[in-house]
């Protein structure tokens, strides 16, 4: 019985009813963030109980005032705490709980402490890959590129080395290793690699990606397609002259040539997985190939009578953010005459016009108000609402009257 109440005890009781009684509290335990933080990761566990989430809380109102302006001894201090519980830490929940906040703070002298659960559970390596991540520093980095060549799991070394290859520079030992690693395979571990390899501009690379590219297995594909796009953009013309024979593939073209040749092959790509397969990835493959050129603009264009919803937000979003040009909000309002459109179409357009908030499409959004299908209606009535509120016009007044009024009167 002595033991359960001295076990009650240590519970931190860290509940408050009022903000100022916390911000208090808080500031007490920043006074002895060791002790503080000693109390509360003993009891944060997987069972996420009470006494866990209470100290969960409490340990996040600490980060938080650490990260405060001419809050630095206080933030360096909870990191080196919160570094020596790691390895104090009931389960693998919980480290990751300390991980995470360690991640919050990014202290470099906290490096050598995180590093040594890269080799833990999975969830640990990935609490503390983050952790790094955020860190961000030379050491960081040569942490996880030691731990990615010591681990025996080929999925764990594939998720290690995705991260290694997003650094700025990366040293060429690592890179020949990482190339040997995923520039053979096309398994699941070397497509986690592919996106790092080609941002560092792995040459090396082209010749699985041309092979993986014309894979039946659309997440091959896909992947192979894009890694091998990315390289592509960075190539100099002296650089495809050497790499011409790693990507002619048996055929005799001029290396002037080679450049478009493959750019127009990835189009083809692109083409054919958005046919075969559509939704999302297939108009993402589309804008990668294409970039914002009057293709893509058209396949946009149609998408936004999808009658599925998340691709006709997909489409939708890309077209109110990108499409910067003047002669694209011209073609969108002229799709807008009647009989052009779909009203679901249409609907979406006018929800396109009204984001780009451009003042010259200010009259066709206007006219949208009057359409003779209520769903424009409604689309044009919040299109209206994202242009500043002077509506001098009478009937334009008039117009948005009669439309919410048609909205209020709709099940």
């Amino acid at each position: 019985m002595k033991k359960k109440a001295e076990s009650k005890e240590q519970r931190p009781s860290l509940v408050w009813a009022e903000p100022e009684q916390g911000r208090a509290f808080i500031g007490r335990m920043a006074e002895n963030p060791e002790a503080a933080v000693a109390k509360l990761a003993a009891c944060l566990k997987e069972a996420n109980d009470s006494p866990t989430v209470v100290a969960s809380f409490a340990l996040e109102g600490l980060v938080h005032r650490s990260l405060e302006p001419g809050q630095d001894t206080l933030r360096t201090a909870l990191a080196t705490a919160l570094a020596e519980q790691l390895p104090k830490a009931a389960d693998a929940a919980a480290r990751c709980i300390l991980l995470h906040f360690l991640q919050l703070l990014a202290v470099p002298s906290t490096v050598s402490a995180i590093a040594e659960w890269l080799d833990g559970e999975p969830q640990e390596r990935t609490a503390a890959l983050g952790a790094l991540e955020s860190i961000d520093t030379g050491e960081a980095y040569e942490a996880i590129w030691s731990a990615a060549w010591r681990t025996p799991s080929r999925l764990a070394r594939a998720e290690l080395l995705a991260v290694a290859l997003a650094f700025a520079t990366v040293d060429q030992e690592h890179l020949d290793r990482a190339l040997q690693f995923a520039g053979k395979r096309c398994d699941a571990a070397a497509r986690m690699v592919w996106p790092g390899l080609a941002t560092q501009g792995a040459l090396k690379l082209l010749p699985i990606l041309f092979e993986a590219s014309g894979s039946p297995k659309c997440e091959v594909a896909g992947t192979a397609r894009r890694a091998f796009l990315t390289i592509l953009k960075q190539l100099p013309d002296a650089e495809i002259r050497r790499q011409t024979a790693l990507c002619q593939q048996g055929r005799r073209i001029a290396p002037a040539a080679l450049r478009d040749l493959c750019i127009l092959e990835c189009k083809n790509w692109a083409l054919s997985f958005h046919k075969r397969y559509g939704g999302v990835q297939g108009m993402e493959a589309l804008l990668l190939a294409f970039g914002e050129c009057d293709e893509s603009f058209l396949h946009l264009m149609r998408e936004l009578g999808s009658a599925d919803s998340v691709l006709r937000a997909t489409a939708m979003g890309r077209l109110s953010t990108g499409f910067a040009d003047t002669e694209f909000t011209q073609r969108m309002m002229a799709a807008m005459k009647p009989g052009r459109r779909f009203a679901r179409q249409r609907a979406a357009l006018i929800k396109v016009l009204g984001n780009r908030g451009d003042a010259m499409v200010r009259p066709c959004v206007n006219a949208a108000l009057s359409d003779s299908e209520a769903e424009v209606r409604a689309a044009a009535v919040e299109a209206v609402a994202k242009f500043p509120s002077t509506y001098a016009d009478g009937q334009l007044l008039s117009a948005l009257a009669c439309a919410i009024e048609d909205l209020r009167g709709q099940p």
